[in-house]
């Protein structure tokens, strides 16, 4: 079971192991879901590029981490999943996918139909999102295809 760290100081940072030539695997991040005024100002693409040089630093030979497909609101993410399309942007790639829980499958198909009916407001999605889910949102109106991913999470990788 991986360890969870919320937050490191710089001494805690030297102290974690070196790799033995395997993935690293972060389970999540998140930064200002709830306060808009950390949004676009590039903080969790920083963050990504401090974890591969700092891993790449200490010999691992690459990262992995679950992700949830763009479609899925935040409110119905699982607390482990970062968004397919951002971590692609960082140099990611799909490994494997699988489906998720049927339960897990529904409150998101379900948070989707409500966003997409109009009976759960866009800007609950949208303020705790990122910037292109308007844009989304009127896709998913338009284009039934989230439904054939909406149940997925994709463990993605990177090479250091």
């Amino acid at each position: 079971m991986p360890k969870i760290i919320l937050s490191l100081r710089e001494n805690e940072l030297a102290k974690l192991p070196r790799s033995e030539s395997k993935p690293l695997f972060i389970l999540c991040f998140n930064v200002g879901h709830f306060d808009t005024r950390y949004h676009g100002k590039g903080i969790a693409s920083a963050m990504v590029t401090f974890l591969k040089n700092w891993a790449r630093e200490r010999d691992w030979e690459g990262i992995e981490a679950l992700s949830c497909p763009d479609v899925v609101p935040f409110h119905a993410l699982g607390p482990q999943h970062l968004r397919r399309s951002r971590l692609e942007s960082h140099g990611f790639r799909v490994i494997s996918e699988k489906r998720v829980a049927l339960g897990e499958a529904a409150i998101r198909r379900n948070s989707i139909e409500d966003i997409i009916s109009g009976s759960l407001d866009e800007k609950h999605w949208m303020v705790r999102s990122y910037p292109g889910n308007v844009e989304m949102v009127r896709q998913l109106t338009l284009d039934s295809s989230w439904s054939e991913t909406y149940d997925k999470e994709h463990v993605m990788g990177c090479d250091l």
